[in-house]
């Protein structure tokens, strides 16, 4: 079934997100404060709407007040400062509740939201089904707070995807780290991070995921958007090291930090179930 789709942020995730959906028939609405470099001209089924999201306006969406079925939220803040992520996730949530009274048909608005929203933080295994603890850093309890204010105005319209790590073939941060501390001949212990449990999903991957949630016919509160195997970061960097032909040798511990998250989505969703398949297609990709 076709739909009319409101997509707040054509970032690097939102803008494939939305090429996908028009590709697919939907007809989608983006909306950024800049068109992006690659969208030069709206073309079939993708229009392009330039406004801060906390202001959009009903008016401004007048052609397609009555046909929008979806609101899709896919954000990242401005600056990592506790106004930024407020200015960026809060605001913006405010200001759908304000714009969804307008929206006769719609039936569902999702969220991109965070793992960061659990707090645990001493290795614990988290499922769909395990509360969430506060988190402790400020700018997490603010996606919290917006996933809580978008659950609580739309009900069960609401459907919250929380990612983990995005890594990917422009997300390249643990390469880089692998690379940096193999390059350092007399490492101490205080040069290296903090070994901690990890957990990520390839952005490709997680593009997929919206999609798939968007055409669905029915949907589930909440989506752990995550590959299916957490593991210690230290693991992660002496794999990245050896696969770029690096020697570094992080000491092997069960660390007492970071969570264990487990997905509640289907196998079939994946194309990267784990972070090796991940990684393996991102070095094939860069010849290494």
């Amino acid at each position: 079934m076709m739909q009319t789709i409101l997509m707040i942020g054509l970032g690097k995730i939102g803008l494939p997100v939305a090429k996908q959906l028009a590709a697919q028939g939907h007809c989608v609405i983006g909306v950024s404060r800049t068109r992006p470099k690659d969208l030069a001209q709206d073309f079939d089924n993708l229009y392009f709407v330039a406004s801060d999201a906390r202001t959009l306006a009903i008016a401004q969406l007048s052609q397609w007040t009555s046909q929008i079925n979806q609101i899709c939220i896919i954000v990242s803040p401005d600056s990592l400062s506790l106004q930024g992520y407020h200015d960026s996730y809060y605001a913006i949530a405010e200001n759908v509740v304000r714009l969804g009274d307008h929206l006769p048909n719609l039936k569902r608005v999702v969220f991109i939201s965070s793992t960061g929203v659990y707090g645990q933080n001493a290795g614990e295994i988290i499922d769909i089904n395990t509360p969430v603890s506060a988190p402790a850093s400020a700018t997490s309890q603010v996606i919290l707070q917006t996933e809580q204010l978008l659950q609580q105005h739309f009900e069960d319209k609401s459907v919250i995807i929380r990612p983990s790590g995005i890594y990917g073939q422009s997300r390249l941060r643990l390469l880089t780290m692998a690379k940096q501390l193999a390059a350092q001949s007399e490492n101490t212990a205080s040069d290296y991070p903090s070994n901690t449990w990890t957990n990520r999903i390839m952005d490709t991957d997680l593009v997929s995921i919206i999609v798939t949630v968007i055409n669905a016919g029915q949907t589930l509160p909440v989506y752990l958007a995550t590959d299916n195997a957490p593991v210690p970061l230290y693991t992660v960097l002496n794999y990245l090291a050896t696969a770029q032909g690096l020697n570094l040798s992080l000491p092997c511990m069960e660390p007492t930090t970071g969570k264990r998250i487990i997905t509640n989505l289907p196998a079939s969703w994946f194309n990267y179930p784990d972070w090796q398949s991940g990684y393996q297609h991102i070095l094939s990709s860069l010849g290494e």
